[in-house]
């Protein structure tokens, strides 16, 4: 009789879960433990086959566990299901921390089905997986206690927000469009995503959504909706939906929604309620995300995604995924800005190659120019600022005192290369702090340390170069950008980077002979000592991403680059003083038609102008940038070249620079030098400074899409287009 009566009680709850519809089995026959839920694919009831999740009752000893839904299977279930009978819930397998265990759940109350933990007997099997925990197969988590984790895709005008209590969560900005928030990669294919959602009090009528196997290029996956009193299943596009439930989710609480997804599998629950469930095989992977109808303000909170099969969670290293626990890895990867989604007082795109302040962003603005200075024994501060820089000429920023700037953004607004530079001279500081600074536009910019300066960075953010000569105290660190040029002549210097979320160094050795091995690149956080290339100076980087790093040739150096396959640039730095023009060649430096390079076993190149050679062992050339000056003809073929610079010769015979067959990113010439290029494609522009200057071209084209090459003309510069080939200037 109680066994009957049992299977009446089982019956009567899943008829107030599921109203007795019917489905097929789960993939799954093993049962599996997700956090506090106990899934069960199929239990065997006196031959009626179902689906039923149980959840572990807090702080119960022994453990106990309360039916919580279930669904009635209407075909035959696997075999070696769960049974129930005799007020006994057998379990066959399940695997929890590693081990294997047959279980026993005594029922100990029939209304509602309330089980407690009777036995435990571990087993051995060779021929079943353990599933992992959820930590172990976390593939994306955010609390946003600490901002957001990792790159995101989000329309207008999501921020960080928190509440009285400190605790932080990410909201939208409603509008009359779609608001959505998008997170993850998009070969995720089988996977948990659950996260706590709220609704807030504009617009109580609107609703939201879970995305799962999103495809951000066409707006395709499923979604999982929930309004104030419904929540249901669909899939878009086309448009399919699937039965949902009745829910109590109303304005200003808190709901914890999550999506299964295995195989073909797809499940929807709220508050840990199963309410819709459906097979489907309209897409098979993509990221996640959380969405709003218009004019409908939401949060989001403890977002996490985690890899699953039909057993259960499956770990992380075994799919490859890195650790989203690991907080580096939200400054790593291609995208070297992305992580500043983050903060609303970050820089955005403008979308014209440089950036702007965040529509949200209400700090006072002020402007400066190349007229601005910091006198010495003077400190300026900018605190919680917008600082414009518009240059109105040519001229740089001087700062022999102290320029502190703190909780700011630095925009520099030119409308030339190294229109208006950063200086910091002797006895000079310069201390930036939980600050950004970027271009506005493409033009090139540099901060330069003189020696005697004293720089300081603590999660300085920025897009310029920047780069230091002679003895100078350099301390970056705090997730800072150290885009850095160690000069020639440095020395007695101190150069400390730390957690930099990007470390891209150009390395100018002194002369002499020396053998580098660089550090291997993208993505790679490592440590990295330079001791001894310099005298009496420190280069020490510590737990930092190594981005890129070059090394750049002069006169009377040396140089062999071992063991670099994941590639290096250089640049070179040609030039004499000798009564007679000197002429030499370069051939062949990275391939101009690859930017990822060339890698060579053994190959030396010579410059006789300046008695300078590089050699490269077992590595691989990218690109260069040789910049000849003063009495010199340099002529350069077949290369890949960044940008080259003909830094001219005043007051002596025109610096000549002839390039062949060579793909060029930005190609300059100044103070009379004279440039000829043939058969050559420009990625960005040709500049062309001072009077006398001339850049001459045959068959120079642009490496991508159509129309003319972009050129600057200025102070008397000029380019000038050729029908013929050949440099204008006698050539052996």
């Amino acid at each position: 009789m109680f066994r009957y009566l049992c299977k009446a009680n089982f019956l009567v709850l899943l008829l107030g879960f599921s109203n007795l519809i019917a489905t097929t089995p789960s993939l799954a026959q093993e049962a599996y433990l997700i956090g506090a839920r106990l899934t069960l694919p199929t239990v065997d009831v006196d031959g009626q086959y179902y689906r039923a999740e149980l959840d572990i009752v807090p702080d119960t000893e022994p453990v106990e566990l309360v039916l919580t839904s279930g669904l009635v299977l209407a075909t035959a279930a696997p075999s070696n299901p769960a049974t129930f009978s005799n007020n006994t819930l057998n379990i066959p397998f399940l695997s929890f921390g590693g081990t294997d265990y047959k279980l026993g759940l005594e029922l100990v109350n029939p209304s509602p089905m309330r089980f407690r933990l009777s036995s435990a007997t571990p087993i051995v099997s060779d021929n079943i997986s353990n599933p992992a925990s959820i930590d172990e197969a976390m593939l994306s988590f955010n609390d946003f206690e600490n901002g957001l984790f990792g790159s995101v895709d989000a329309s207008p005008g999501w921020k960080l927000e928190s509440n009285i209590d400190g605790n932080s969560y990410y909201c939208n900005a409603p509008g009359n469009t779609y608001s959505s928030f998008r997170v993850g990669d998009s070969s995720w294919s089988n996977y948990a995503f659950e996260a706590r959602v709220r609704r807030n009090s504009n617009n109580a009528d609107g609703y939201l959504e879970l995305y799962a196997r999103f495809d951000n290029s066409n707006g395709n996956g499923y979604r999982a909706a929930l309004t104030k009193d419904y929540a249901f299943l669909s899939y878009a596009s086309p448009s399919k939906n699937w039965p949902g439930k009745s829910v109590d989710a109303g304005v200003d609480q808190w709901v914890t929604l999550r999506v299964e997804l295995v195989g073909t599998n797809v499940k929807f629950f709220v508050n840990g309620q199963l309410v819709s469930e459906t097979t489907d095989s309209s897409i098979a992977n993509g990221v996640v995300g959380v969405g709003a109808n218009p004019n409908t303000s939401i949060c989001i909170d403890d977002l996490k995604v985690w890899a699953i099969d039909e057993k259960g969670p499956v770990d992380r290293d075994v799919l490859g995924a890195p650790d989203p626990f690991n907080t580096a890895l939200k400054y790593a990867g291609a995208c070297t800005f992305c992580f500043m989604s983050e903060d609303p007082l970050s820089p955005v795109a403008n979308g014209q190659g440089g950036y702007r302040p965040n529509d949200s962003d209400t700090r006072e603005q002020i402007v400066i120019d190349q007229t601005f200075s910091v006198p010495a024994g003077q400190e300026v501060i900018w605190d919680n600022k917008i600082v414009w820089v518009r240059p109105t000429q040519r001229g740089n920023i001087n700062v022999f005192g102290k320029l502190t700037i703190e909780n700011s953004l630095l925009l520099w607004e030119q409308n030339q290369h190294q229109q208006t530079r950063l200086i910091v001279k002797d006895g000079g500081s310069l201390s930036v702090a939980s600050s950004y600074a970027f271009t506005t536009n493409p033009f090139l910019l540099n901060w330069d340390y003189e020696s005697g300066s004293t720089i300081y960075y603590d999660k300085m953010v920025s897009n310029h170069w920047t780069a230091l000569s002679g003895s100078v105290n350099y301390t970056s660190k705090n997730y800072s950008s150290a885009r850095l040029t160690i000069f020639e002549n440095v020395h007695n210097a101190n150069i400390q980077i730390s957690n930099a979320h990007h470390v891209w160094l150009e390395v100018f050795p002194p002369a002499g002979n020396h053998t580098i091995v660089f550090p291997d690149k993208k993505p790679v956080w490592a440590n990295w000592h330079l001791n001894g290339l310099w005298p009496a100076t420190t280069v020490a980087i510590e737990e930092s991403y190594i981005y890129d790093r070059d090394i750049s040739l002069t006169a009377d150096v040396h140089a062999t680059i071992a063991d670099t396959p994941s590639g290096f640039s250089v640049g070179w730095a040609v030039n004499s003083n000798d009564a007679q023009t000197r002429s030499c060649e370069i051939r062949g430096l990275g391939d101009p038609n690859n930017n990822d390079g060339k890698l060579y076993t053994k190959k030396s190149w010579d410059v006789s102008c300046n008695n300078s050679s590089l050699t490269v062992i077992n590595s691989k050339v990218q690109r260069a940038w040789p910049n000849p000056y003063g009495n010199v003809t340099l002529r350069v073929y077949d290369s890949n070249l960044v940008d080259p610079r003909n830094f001219g010769n005043p007051g002596g015979s025109p610096t000549t620079f002839e390039v062949y067959n060579s793909r060029v990113e930005n190609l300059a010439a100044y103070q009379g030098g004279r440039v000829y290029a043939e058969n050559v494609k420009i990625g960005t522009d040709i500049e062309v400074k001072d009077n006398g200057t001339r850049v001459y071209g045959y068959n120079v084209a642009r490496s991508e899409g159509t129309g003319p090459v972009t050129v600057i003309q200025a102070g008397g510069g000029l380019y000038i287009e050729l029908s013929e080939p050949g440099a204008p200037w006698a050539t052996p």
